[in-house]
C-alpha cells in the first residue's frame, strides 16, 4: 500500500504525525479521491483554511481537514443531515459505488426533502426539516456522488495503516531484520527476491552470497548484513537445506568439497540440486575448486561434479562396511585411495558465471554484467527502469536511461508489418520496451540479448484517447558512450574531515588509469567561520563502481555530475 514510488512522494509530501494521516493518505490515493490530495495537504498544513459546507459537517470531517474521504463519512453524513437509518445509509453507499445513477437521483430527493409514508408519518426527516438548506444539501450531494463511486473503506484503510506503521517502525529500528523477513515472504519469486535485494543494497545492507557453510534454508541476519538463503535457489527445496544443515550441525562445518560429499545424506541431496549449488556460488567457499572445474569432463566424459559426488557415495559405502566388521578402521582405506584429484577448467567469463546465477537464483550475486557501465547506467542517464515503470510523466518528457537486452520477440501486425517487444533491465528493475513501425525497423537489430544500451526517448500519446507512454527516439550501445557521460565528481567535506586517509585514497585513485578522468571539485564547510569554501582541482581522477564504494564506506560526501 505504501511503497510505490508515487505513494511514497505523496508521503513525504504529507509529513504524516498521527495515525489518521496514514489511513487517510491510503484512502485518497486512488481514483477519484486522489484530486482532492492538493486540498487535504494544504489543510493539514493550514487548518485556518478548512472550511465546511454546513457546521453539522464538523464532527464528521473534522479528522480530515474537511475533505470526504471515508464511505463511513459518507454514511455519517446522510444519518446527521438528513436522518438515514444505519441501514438506509448503507444502501445509499451501494448504490454511490455502484454509479446507480437512478437511485441516486432518488436518494438526492429524499436527502434534501425526507420521505413522507401514505399515513403522513415521517420516515426520513431531510435537510430541509434538520435545518440544511437546499443549496447546501445538493451542493453536499454533489461532492458525495463524486466521491463515492471510489471511496474506501476507513476500517479497511485503518488496518493497512497499523500494518504500515509497525513495518515502518521496525524498518526504522531494524532495518537488517525486516528486509530478511520480507525477503523471507517472497520465498519463491524470483523478481519480488531480486526487487527486495536491489532495496536492502540502496539501504547501504550487503546480502551475501550463498555458502554451504553460512547459509541456512531461509535468508538470515548475519551481524549487519543479510545472508543468501539456500531455498531461494531453484531446485534446491526445504527438505534439501535441513538435511545440509543439520549435518553441518551434527558432524562440523564442511572444510572441502571432498568433505562435503562424504558427509550429507544422498538420499536427500540429489545431483540437481548440487550442481545448482555449484552454480549459484554456494561452494566458493572452498578456494581449491572453482565453479568451472566442477563441469571439465575427463577421459570417460564425466563431469568433475559426478566423480566426486560418487566419491562421496563410496566413501560412506566403505565407512558402513568398515563399522559393521570386527576389524575395521576408522578411515575407510579403499575410499582414501580412490580420492580423485581437481582438474582445474579453463575460468569462466563474467557473462557465463552471471548468467548462471541469474537462471537459478532470478538475479546476479556476485556482479551485475553492466557493472563495466556503472558510471554511465547510474550517473550517465536522467532516469533508470524503476522511474520509467512507477513515475507519472508528462507528455513530450524527456528519458534517457542505460541498461542491458535481456529478451526480444518479433510479431505480426494486422496490417502484414512487425513490431518488436524488447525486455530491458538495468541495476533497478526490468521493463518492457515496445517498438512499432519505423521504430521497429529502425531499432530491431539493437534486439539481441546481453546488448549493453543506451536508450532516450519521450512520453507521448500515439492516439488522443490513450495514455502517454514511452517512445524510443535513439539507442545507442554502451559500448559508445563509455567514458563520455560522467565528467565531474564533487566531495562535500567538513574541515575536519580532510586527514591523511583521504588524501592518500584520492593520489592512489588518480595513478589508477588514465581512462574516465573526470574533474575534481571540493566544497569545504568551516563551522567555526560557517562558510563553505569551494575549490577545483587541476588534477583529474578517473571515476569507477569501487572507488565510489570506497567513498561511501568512508561516510564522504560526494555526488557525481553535480
Amino acid at each position: 500500500q505504501l511503497e510505490s514510488a508515487g505513494m511514497t512522494s505523496f508521503m513525504k509530501e504529507l509529513k504524516p504525525d498521527t495515525l489518521e494521516d496514514i489511513i487517510a493518505g491510503i484512502s485518497l490515493y486512488r481514483p477519484g479521491p486522489m484530486a482532492e490530495i492538493p486540498r487535504y495537504v494544504e489543510c493539514k498544513n493550514n487548518p485556518d483554511k478548512v472550511q465546511f459546507m454546513d457546521p453539522k459537517l464538523e464532527n464528521i470531517l473534522d479528522v480530515t481537514y474537511g475533505v470526504m474521504v471515508y464511505q463511513e463519512q459518507v454514511m455519517e453524513i446522510v444519518r446527521k443531515l438528513a436522518g438515514y437509518s444505519m441501514g438506509r445509509s448503507d444502501m445509499v453507499r451501494r448504490a454511490m459505488s455502484k454509479k446507480k445513477h437512478k437511485v441516486m437521483e432518488e436518494e438526492r430527493r429524499n436527502f434534501i426533502y425526507g420521505i413522507v409514508n401514505d399515513n403522513g408519518d415521517i420516515e426520513v426527516p431531510g435537510c430541509i426539516r434538520n435545518g440544511v438548506s437546499e443549496e447546501v444539501g445538493n451542493k453536499i450531494f454533489d461532492s458525495m456522488m463524486d466521491f463515492a463511486s471510489y471511496a474506501f473503506n476507513k476500517s479497511h484503510a485503518a488496518a493497512y495503516a497499523v500494518v504500515g506503521y509497525q513495518t515502518a517502525y521496525l524498518m526504522h529500528y531494524y532495518p537488517v531484520e525486516m528486509t530478511a523477513a520480507m525477503l523471507n515472504s517472497v520465498m519463491g519469486n524470483s523478481d519480488k527476491i531480486a526487487y527486495y535485494i536491489n532495496f536492502a543494497e540502496r539501504q547501504g545492507i550487503q546480502v551475501l552470497p550463498p555458502d554451504i557453510n553460512e547459509s541456512y534454508s531461509r535468508f538470515t541476519v548475519s551481524k549487519d548484513s543479510i545472508r543468501f538463503g539456500l531455498a531461494a535457489i531453484k531446485n534446491v527445496g526445504v527438505n534439501v537445506v535441513e538435511s545440509l544443515v543439520k549435518t553441518r550441525e551434527n558432524k562440523g562445518k564442511f572444510i572441502s568439497f571432498q568433505d562435503f560429499v562424504t558427509k550429507v545424506d544422498t538420499a536427500f541431496v540429489n545431483k540437481r540440486a548440487v550442481e545448482n549449488l555449484i552454480k549459484s556460488g554456494a561452494f566458493d567457499c572452498f578456494s581449491e575448486i572453482k565453479r568451472e572445474d566442477f563441469f571439465e569432463r575427463n577421459s570417460k566424459d564425466e563431469q568433475m561434479s559426478e566423480v566426486l559426488m560418487r566419491y562421496g557415495q563410496l566413501f560412506q559405502n566403505d565407512k558402513q562396511q568398515s563399522s559393521n566388521s570386527l576389524f575395521g578402521d576408522d578411515e575407510p582405506a579403499m575410499a582414501a585411495a580412490a580420492r580423485p584429484q581437481i582438474k582445474h577448467a579453463v575460468p569462466w567469463f563474467d557473462s557465463e558465471r552471471l548468467n548462471k546465477e541469474k537462471e537459478l537464483v532470478g538475479m546476479y550475486l556476485s556482479g551485475h554484467p553492466l557493472d563495466q557501465y556503472f558510471l554511465e547506467v547510474t550517473y550517465g542517464c536522467n532516469g533508470n527502469v524503476k522511474a520509467l515503470n512507477e513515475g507519472s510523466f508528462a507528455e513530450g518528457h524527456e528519458i534517457t536511461i542505460g541498461g542491458m537486452v535481456t529478451s526480444f520477440e518479433s510479431r505480426p501486425t494486422k496490417s502484414g508489418g512487425q513490431m518488436g517487444f524488447m525486455k530491458f533491465e538495468d541495476y533497478t528493475g526490468s521493463t518492457e520496451i515496445r517498438l512499432f513501425g519505423k521504430d521497429y525497423i529502425q531499432f530491431h537489430n539493437y534486439g539481441i540479448p546481453g546488448t549493453p544500451l543506451l536508450i532516450s526517448g519521450h512520453f507521448q500519446r500515439r492516439f488522443k484517447t490513450e495514455e502517454v507512454k514511452f517512445v524510443v527516439t535513439k539507442m545507442q550501445l554502451l559500448e559508445e558512450v563509455k567514458g563520455k557521460l560522467v565528467h565531474s565528481i564533487s566531495f562535500k567535506l567538513q574541515k575536519d574531515n580532510i586527514n591523511e586517509n583521504l588524501h592518500n585514497l584520492l593520489k592512489q585513485q588518480i595513478k589508477e588509469s588514465t581512462e574516465n578522468r573526470c574533474n575534481m571539485e571540493f566544497r569545504i564547510y568551516d563551522p567555526d567561520s560557517k562558510r563553505t569554501v569551494k575549490m577545483v582541482s587541476d588534477a583529474k581522477i578517473p571515476l569507477d563502481k569501487t572507488f565510489l564504494e570506497v567513498l561511501t564506506d568512508m561516510n564522504i560526501d560526494y555526488k557525481v555530475n553535480d
